[in-house]
């Protein structure tokens, strides 16, 4: 099934550095490794110049027990008063699943943003993921663990600090109706709480047809110290449409061999078994008489060939 999604950003404030990894978990894959990269480029000049570029790479790596994934995303924009949009995300994580309901991570990411005052982001942690709900129609995880986090400022001022890193992610479905799904992130610094920052990223998908679903997107970060300079909170909504196209994957049927022209019989099929006509006889031959030509049938022919008298 391959999926289109045509997003109408209603309000959109960009988000800072604090990033919902949740969206790049995948449960759809075949054993091994898979990769992606993607390369976008847009230019409009004329009465006003813009642009933005943008690339993507991903690889997983997936079995039944061990899984990972690494994510790189950059982005640039610019407009007639400059570039307004420069940022970039990298993200690695693996995962140990110890039991059907438990599995241990660590990960590692890196993040810059321009905009939002951000140099340099990293960050190292790790921690336990266990499955809270399991039915057909509603799923939910929570984690829990720690990280070290070093933040370098636009004006160089530096913070190195240790976070607990909590989440709640769960989703419900509605078949032939909706699916919600929902991630909350809280991570408090360890030692000293009003340092908190909080992300809740919440969508709404509703079907319209078959083919057609209508999807809505409600992001909302809050940092209880940001930088100066920067709002404590950030919101963004975004509406579109998401467009799916069944492909049908089937072989087709094989064409008949030239000498294969009727199909091998099953246990269905009606087998005609041809009745055998027999021979014509053939006609008896008819005898002639010896005396066919004595005096008495007629006159017996010359056995010899004389001269005329």
């Amino acid at each position: 099934m391959t999926r289109l999604l045509l997003v109408l950003v209603l309000l959109a404030t960009p988000l800072s550095a604090l990033v919902n990894t949740e969206i790049f978990r995948r449960h759809d894959m075949e054993d091994g490794f898979t990769s992606k990269v993607d390369v976008n480029a847009t230019f409009f000049t004329g009465n006003s110049h813009y642009s933005d570029t943008s690339g993507r790479f991903r690889t997983d790596y997936y079995s039944e027990q061990n899984q990972g994934f690494a994510v790189l995303n950059l982005s640039q924009r610019t407009n007639n008063d400059g570039r307004f949009v420069n940022n970039g995300f990298g993200h690695i994580r693996g995962i140990l699943k110890d039991t059907d309901t438990a599995a241990t991570e660590l990960f590692i990411q890196k993040e810059f943003d321009e905009f939002l005052l951000l140099r340099s982001r990293l960050v190292v942690g790790g921690g336990r993921r266990y499955q809270h709900m399991n039915t057909d129609t509603f799923k939910s995880h929570f984690a829990n663990g720690a990280m070290w986090e070093e933040e370098v400022i636009r004006d160089n001022s530096d913070k190195t600090l240790v976070r607990a890193s909590t989440y709640y992610t769960l989703s419900y479905t509605k078949p032939n109706a909706y699916v919600v799904r929902s991630t909350s992130y809280f991570q408090p610094h360890i030692g000293r709480l009003n340092d908190y920052r909080f992300l809740t990223d919440t969508s709404l998908s509703i079907e319209i047809t078959k083919a057609i679903d209508f999807v809505t997107t409600l992001r909302m970060r809050y940092d209880s110290l940001p930088p100066d300079g920067l709002h404590e909170a950030d919101i963004e909504l975004s509406n579109g449409l998401s467009f799916k196209f069944d492909i049908d994957t089937k072989k087709p049927k094989p064409l008949s061999k030239p000498n294969d022209d009727v199909d091998p019989p099953s246990d269905e099929t009606e087998i005609l078994v041809p009745i055998p006509i027999e021979e014509p006889t053939p006609p008896k031959p008819i005898n002639f008489p010896d005396n066919l030509n004595d005096h008495n049938n007629g006159p017996a022919p010359d056995n010899e060939i004389g001269s005329p008298g």
